[in-house]
């Protein structure tokens, strides 16, 4: 049957996650095919968002003390003390400047360097991650993600008729480290101009590779989209409800949210659709028909 019914949508009980032994880890990035140096492909970095988010009423939760206690989370016994170079990202390099992700330092102010580099995205630009094998090693093993599982995220559609959602620009990048814990996350980057050299950078936003960086941005985003009731699914907000004007009261309230906490959004939640279809985490809804499928064509 192309079209399950949400009504009667059967979901095992134990859905998601290591505990169902699907092996899903989100714990962090662990790239197995990085870059070459002498790779042809040179990407362009995509856009990415200068804004920080304002942290405000959420400074005294764990997800935000752990970017201040760092020093006590990773074991500087087992950081490895390799330099490699980011060689992936040196054509790039003064754009990293310009979006304020990387600041120039001193060698001796950095304890681990990561390297970094360039995915590419659906629409042919960059996106940055780094390896952040070397420093995950040293850190002690995040909590498992506070995300909704599929099954939750299907039992929530189901009370929508109406939904919409946005997304956080480049989201993990709006979430500044501490300048304490930037020495656990330093760059080389050659410049080959002239008679070329080795530049030293650290980090300043959260990255992209690094194990914690998925759970402390899913976090942020949950104390967001509480505001409207809604979903998020690391930097994707999900938000609806069962008539279009408790949707549009969800919408404004994630949008006072946004506000509040100084998030960079696209779209602004004022100007997200809200509609009787959508499309979510790869699953096309008709919530006025309660019918979803996975492959969004509907006849």
């Amino acid at each position: 049957m192309e079209i399950e019914h949400l009504s009667y949508l059967y979901v095992p009980p134990h859905s998601g996650g290591e505990a169902a032994g699907c092996g899903f880890n989100l714990g962090g990035l662990r790239p197995t095919n990085l870059p070459s140096a002498g790779s042809n492909t040179r990407l362009k970095l995509a856009p990415t968002s200068t804004n920080i988010i304002s942290w405000k009423d959420m400074e005294d939760e764990p997800f935000v003390q752990i970017l201040d206690h760092l020093d006590e989370l990773i074991d500087k016994s087992l950081l490895s003390h390799k330099k490699p170079l980011s060689r992936a990202v040196a054509h790039v390099r003064q754009d990293l400047i310009d979006y304020d992700i990387i600041e120039p330092c001193e060698p001796e102010d950095v304890l681990e360097y990561v390297s970094l580099f360039l995915t590419e995205k659906k629409d042919g630009l960059g996106r940055l991650v780094c390896d952040g094998r070397p420093i995950n090693l040293a850190c002690q093993r995040p909590p498992r993600m506070p995300i909704m599982t599929i099954r939750e995220f299907l039992k929530k559609m189901r009370t929508y008729k109406f939904a919409g959602q946005s997304d956080g620009k480049s989201f993990f990048y709006q979430h500044l480290l501490p300048l304490s814990g930037r020495k656990f996350f330093g760059v080389r980057i050659p410049v080959y101009k002239g008679r070329g050299r080795i530049l030293t950078y650290r980090l300043k936003r959260l990255p992209m590779g690094w194990s914690w960086a998925p759970f402390i941005a899913q976090s942020v985003a949950n104390h967001i989209a509480s505001a409207g009731n809604a979903d998020a699914w690391v930097d994707n907000f999900i938000f609806g409800g069962s008539s279009l004007g408790e949707a549009e009261s969800r919408r404004a309230a994630l949008a006072g949210a946004a506000s509040n906490y100084r998030v960079e959004m696209k779209p602004l939640f004022e100007d997200a659709p809200i509609g009787e279809r959508i499309t979510a985490l790869g699953i096309d809804f008709d919530l006025k028909s309660s019918q979803f499928r996975m492959d969004p064509v509907w006849n």
